[in-house]
């Protein structure tokens, strides 16, 4: 998906906030939740989240989503990662 189509999925599926956030290689975040609906695009490198125990990788160009009071963890991947992210109010 490139961020232009990115981008006009978020609007039209109520996602008002955009930001982009870049994490080095290797970086770990353990267990936690946001209080927001979150959709990612990846655009540099790639990330793993695991969820209920279950590790998905999300490699350049592919998009994730996580619900509000979703617990996961992140991983950056070797190259790190950058990703637009659109939050959704609940």
């Amino acid at each position: 998906m490139n961020v232009q189509d990115f981008e006009a999925t978020l609007r039209q599926d109520g996602f008002t906030e955009l930001l982009a956030r870049q994490q080095p290689p290797g970086h770990f975040l353990g267990d936690h939740q946001h209080t927001f609906d979150a959709r990612a695009l990846i655009i540099q490198g790639d990330i793993t989240l695991t969820v209920a125990g279950l590790a998905s990788a999300y490699p350049l160009g592919t998009v994730f989503e996580l619900a509000a009071g979703t617990l996961h963890q992140e991983r950056a991947g070797a190259e790190g990662v950058t990703y637009l992210v659109g939050r959704r109010s609940t």
